[in-house]
């Protein structure tokens, strides 16, 4: 018997040709049996594998949608505030908070030394609050213990100027509380002239906030301020009417005008001629700062239009109201210094307005000057 696995040499091919060709026969009979169960078994591992691999694939769950991260969309936390109730600002030096009340100002206010003016363009809106220590420990107390922003009707930020001062003496702020010590204090954020001021942001330095809503709950500005065409008392006038014999809040001064008159008579030795004559303002400047104040020809900027609606030119000169000098002196605090404008008008014109403010961008003051003889 010739063995399956025995490679014959040519000799023995030959000598058994039919037996060779019989075994031959089987042996690739056996050999495609086994090639077919080897294909079928690896068809049948296939399927068992791809199955598998599909199974797992159904069971495999699909990605999570990641999270949309927008960064300085949120709120600083805080809370909602309400007129009269007390917040505690800040963990590691915390300070009790209360909102009093607020108003709107056309005029100056004082924190110390340094006092704030609104524009024609602008109003104050002042902050009145107390502070109270809650902690066991004295703690001190200052411009920085909290901040204020408010929001105007634009939406447009309006900071404090890091300033705070004590309403009993209108110094600035800045002592020691001991505890559960309080103290009555009031800021200054200036805001537009026109309308209510909507949001107040208070902010403690650990950045805590209580948001205010102003709506509705500032006190109004007082006349002759308040612009009478809204009836919130909320708008602010650029050009406020004065009568004479009245102090007003002019920059950094006081300003009263006491009387008016057309003359003919030499002026620094110069008389009128050609058709025009004088017209001569009598004005009282009261320093109200707290330390001398140098007055001359450029503390105020004032105006004369006629009934003609000409705007006459000023000649830039500032007298004393006794002699025809310009006048140059200091003046201490509370006291008076007397002076006296003049103008060149045509002698057919007579003036109808007089106004004097700080600068070109200042809170106009107007007198009448019609009934001036």
């Amino acid at each position: 018997m010739v063995a399956a696995v025995v490679v014959p040499g040519p000799r023995a091919i030959y000598g058994r040709a039919e037996e060779h060709a019989a075994g031959e026969g089987v042996h690739m009979v056996g050999r495609m049996a086994r090639t077919t169960t080897a294909l079928v078994l690896g068809l049948v591992a296939l399927a068992v594998v791809i199955g598998g691999v599909a199974a797992g694939a159904a069971k495999k769950k699909p990605p999570a949608p990641q999270k949309r991260v927008v960064q300085g969309t949120s709120q600083l936390k805080g809370d909602q505030g309400e007129f009269g109730l007390t917040y505690t600002l800040g963990k590691e030096s915390p300070i009790n908070f209360t909102l009093k009340s607020c108003e709107y100002l056309g005029e100056r206010k004082w924190i110390g030394t340094d006092y704030y003016v609104p524009t024609g363009e602008e109003k104050l809106l002042v902050l009145h609050f107390t502070l109270q220590n809650p902690q066991p420990a004295e703690r001190g107390v200052g411009w920085s213990v909290c901040s204020f922003t408010a929001v105007d009707a634009s939406n447009t930020n309006r900071e404090y100027p890091q300033n705070i001062g004590v309403e009993s003496n209108q110094e600035v702020l800045n002592l020691n509380l001991k505890p559960a010590q309080k103290i009555d204090a009031y800021t200054v954020i200036t805001v537009p002239a026109q309308g209510e001021v909507p949001k107040l942001i208070v902010k403690s330095q650990d950045q805590l906030v209580i948001r205010y809503d102003l709506r509705k709950k500032v006190k109004g500005l007082s006349a002759p301020f308040a612009d009478p065409a809204d009836k919130s008392g909320a708008t602010a006038r650029s050009d406020v009417p004065a009568v004479a014999g009245t102090y007003y809040p002019v920059g950094m001064w006081d300003a009263r005008l006491d009387s008016t008159s057309y003359t003919t008579q030499a002026i620094k030795e110069e008389a009128p001629e050609g058709g025009v004559r004088y017209l001569v303002l009598n004005m009282t400047f009261r320093n109200p700062t707290k330390s001398a104040q140098s007055l001359g020809w450029s503390a105020l900027a004032p105006k004369v239009r006629t009934t003609d609606g000409e705007n006459l030119d000023w000649n830039q000169e500032l007298l004393y109201a006794s002699r025809d000098e310009t006048i140059s002196m200091d003046v201490e605090p509370g006291q008076e210094a007397k002076v006296r404008y003049y103008f060149t008008i045509p002698s057919g014109s007579t003036a109808k307005q007089f106004s004097v403010q700080q600068s070109d961008e200042g809170r106009r003051f107007t007198w009448d000057m019609t009934g001036t003889q």
